[in-house]
């Protein structure tokens, strides 16, 4: 579940509303906000403890701070005028630039965390 920039709110990858008062008409165990890492694993873990979770983001991408954008992502964050034609690079959503460099992950504490709640 989540928010983004505009005002819309997805529960799902089927379900949108334009009105945010939709989102708060029922009772939630928890409210996450931010999709960074920390705020994913917090939602995802309490989602599987069966508690029901609101998670918001104020962005029109996810990921916080560490996000991987598109080329007209990255154009809107930065306020960038100008944005390249397709002719020039290609299909501008078929790249992922990330705000933070990453390291590959193959193992560990955070993999588990990550493969226990289904992020």
């Amino acid at each position: 579940i989540a928010a983004g920039a505009r005002g819309r709110f997805w529960f799902g990858p089927q379900l949108q509303m334009e009105d945010w008062r939709t989102a708060f008409a029922e009772e939630w165990d928890a409210i996450v906000l931010g999709t960074g890492m920390k705020e994913c694993l917090l939602s995802g873990l309490l989602s599987v403890a069966g508690k029901k979770v609101l998670h918001l983001d104020r962005n029109s991408y996810y990921g916080g701070a560490s996000a991987s954008l598109d080329i007209d992502q990255l154009f809107e964050k930065f306020k960038c005028t100008g944005l390249p034609s397709e002719l020039e690079l290609g299909k501008l959503r078929d790249y992922a630039i990330d705000l933070v460099p990453k390291f590959i992950m193959a193992g560990g504490q955070l993999v588990k965390g990550l493969i226990h709640t289904k992020v």
